[in-house]
């Protein structure tokens, strides 16, 4: 009885002083040309994708005025499901002509609290084609590290620019537990990825399509390439993750198509 109460206490004690695991759901999305359409029935069509989870990880703003006021309208549309959400924009991304973007990311004030402001990583500038937007969130009093990634196309060779990314994460980030979400362009079992993986990193999801095809083939089949995941490190586990698709048949794949041709990654998280 003795040793029950004993145990019972250091535990109470534990939760008491912030050594409650952090749990949480992130999304990422790279949401195709965001704010160069998106209506006001596409946007609210999108909260409800979106409205259920903690933070969301969006690629492929566009880099004009109105990328950051699309992102703003979708701040609003999800304040008005009964959650409070903050949201930050990027910078445009010091990208070739054509490329550059900004990256964006929403979340509940009451379930992350943003440590200082969101920043564009600078010591990947100059080897990547759009430097990955970077945040720091406190969660049940548990830090993680956010990388929001867009990475090349699959033709100009992503994995020169993936292969940066060790050196980063063991300079900057090995103290922390630490997420990357985004458009890979990438298989996960491309071998640039064996470094990290080596290091305790690993996939949310395993050669999971996550792209839109034009068309459903003969089988019925409306999915393409496996690019887009999320890649977390030591410290974090993986409780659950899977891909969002709000296509119904068929028929609704060219109206899912107009919202983007990717379609979103989910995971839930549990920092020790």
């Amino acid at each position: 009885m003795r040793a029950f109460l004993i145990s019972f206490l250091f535990l109470l004690f534990s939760y008491s002083n912030g050594y409650a695991q952090a749990d949480f759901t992130l999304l990422t999305w790279n949401i195709r040309d965001f704010g160069k359409t998106k209506d006001e029935l596409e946007i609210a069509r999108m909260t409800d994708i979106l409205k259920d989870f903690d933070i969301l990880a969006i690629q492929e703003v566009v880099a004009g005025y109105g990328g950051s006021q699309a992102v703003a309208k979708l701040a609003a549309s999800l304040n008005r499901t009964g959650e409070q959400w903050d949201y930050a924009v990027s910078d445009p991304t010091k990208s070739p002509k054509y490329m550059t973007e900004r990256y964006a990311y929403l979340w509940k004030r009451n379930k992350a609290k943003l440590i200082g402001r969101p920043w564009l990583e600078k010591a990947l500038q100059k080897v990547v084609y759009r430097e990955p937007y970077m945040a720091r969130f406190l969660i049940e009093n548990r830090e993680v590290v956010l990388m929001n990634y867009h990475a090349r196309k699959h033709d100009d060779q992503p994995e020169q620019e993936v292969k940066q990314f060790k050196n980063l994460y063991f300079q900057n980030y090995i103290e922390v537990p630490f997420i990357i979400a985004g458009d890979f362009n990438l298989k996960d079992k491309h071998t640039v990825f064996f470094p990290l993986k080596k290091a305790g990193f690993d996939f949310v999801l395993e050669n999971e399509p996550t792209t839109l095809k034009r068309k459903c083939d003969t089988k019925g089949k409306m999915r393409n390439h496996p690019i887009d995941n999320l890649f977390y490190g030591p410290g974090i586990n993986c409780q659950e993750g899977f891909v969002v698709n709000p296509i119904r048949g068929c028929f609704d794949l060219e109206s899912v198509r107009g919202l983007s041709d990717h379609l979103p990654v989910v995971a839930r998280f549990i920092i020790d």
